[in-house]
């Protein structure tokens, strides 16, 4: 198998032992498909409820970006009337139609989840956090809504609005949107001036200063928020001991991060293209501050390595920058880089930037500054600025 078949069904293979692993977080005994002779649900979960040993089917459906639709519950029910089971819960990756949750509910015996909610379910433990990570790693804790905010230009024409008619993604909006979603998507995600031409066109003058107050009061509590869960997620990439998966945390963790700041977002990350591979790409949309002297694109590399980073690892990041005509890049070495001033992998940095190219390096000390007190956009300035004076 190749191509896309074959990384649809990885991806799906990965869905499964997820999910087979939470439920088993859970405390029951689970069976996979390839041992299954009951009705050819993908997972059989038992548990013993003294006196009583309860079953429950469990149906895998995956899907990239769109919500479980209702005719799948329909085929789901007429299984479970042939099936010996207690109760049959549907897992899914994005969410369900409006319709889908109805026909569950009104059967009694189907619920409806997606992966991101049965996580909630573990009680709050190491464990939990581990998964709350997969999931974030995998890139399905969302909504449609926020899958289709961040999907690639390619799968946004190719996969997702292909012969979808505007009432029905109007429809998807609805229903899968969050109030803080799209509270996310007016502070972060449309660029300033067009919010505020849009706020001043619809709002009197009395109307449009509540707003400034309210989005003041929500950012603020937002960002602690945020920064709450950032600080999870750091801890839990400088923990982890396996190498792949310690590098993976730590990238997952900064493309939360640097959607904090307005105007930036990612669009891509571990892109290969056969040639080289790039941890983060960065739409950057911002004109301010230390933003400008980026380009339109933003290339982000991240390195959890236990040592400081040698002058070998910048020279392949710049040469990936200059292979792409990148302006600038964002350099996260937990442990720093080697040599000071005009040497070493701080040498690659200064000439880099001799020659029209800004590497941006962030440590560990610098990220614990930003989960702490430091505004992310005045940090990688300061940076720029230390950058600046080595030339």
């Amino acid at each position: 198998m190749e191509g896309r078949a074959y990384w649809q069904k990885s991806k799906y293979a990965d869905f499964e032992k997820r999910v087979a692993s939470i439920f088993e977080a859970l405390g029951y005994s689970v069976r996979r498909q390839a041992w299954l002779r009951d009705r050819g649900f993908d997972l059989m979960l038992e548990k013993l409820d003294p006196p009583f040993l309860l079953r429950t089917g469990v149906e895998l459906k995956y899907y990239e970006n769109s919500l479980l639709p209702a005719n799948v519950v329909r085929q789901v029910l007429g299984s479970l009337a042939l099936a010996k089971l207690d109760k049959l819960a549907i897992v899914t990756t994005i969410g369900f139609t409006e319709e889908a949750k109805r026909l569950a509910e009104e059967s009694g015996r189907i619920v409806c989840l997606t992966e991101a909610e049965l996580v909630k379910t573990i009680p709050n433990s190491k464990k939990r956090i581990e998964f709350e990570q997969d999931l974030k790693i995998a890139g399905y804790s969302q909504s449609f809504f926020t899958s289709l905010l961040n999907a690639g230009f390619e799968d946004y024409r190719s996969t997702i609005l292909e012969g979808v008619p505007k009432s029905r993604l109007r429809e998807l909006f609805v229903q899968s949107a969050t109030d803080e979603e799209m509270v996310e998507v007016l502070a972060t995600r449309i660029p300033r001036e067009k919010l505020v031409q849009a706020l001043v066109s619809m709002l009197e003058p009395s109307e449009l200063e509540g707003v400034i107050t309210v989005a003041r009061r929500l950012e603020s509590t937002n960002l602690k928020q945020r920064k709450g869960t950032l600080r999870q997620a750091y801890d839990a990439a400088k923990n982890e001991s396996n190498p792949q998966r310690k590098g993976k945390l730590l990238e997952s963790f900064f493309k939360e991060l640097i959607a904090l700041v307005p105007d930036l977002r990612v669009v891509r990350s571990n892109v290969d293209d056969g040639v080289q591979e790039v941890d983060i790409q960065v739409r950057n949309d911002n004109r301010q501050r230390v933003w400008q002297v980026f380009g339109d694109m933003i290339f982000v590399e991240c390195k959890n390595w236990s040592e400081a980073v040698g002058s070998d690892e910048i020279s392949k990041f710049w040469i990936k920058l200059q292979n792409k005509n990148v302006k600038g890049g964002i350099f996260v070495a937990i442990n720093g880089i080697t040599g000071d001033r005009g040497d070493g992998a701080w040498g690659n940095v200064k000439n880099a930037f001799d020659k029209g190219y800004t590497i941006v390096v962030l440590d560990g000390d610098d990220l614990e500054e930003i989960l702490s007190c430091v505004d992310i956009t005045d940090k990688v300035d300061e940076k720029y600025v230390d950058i600046y004076e080595l030339s």
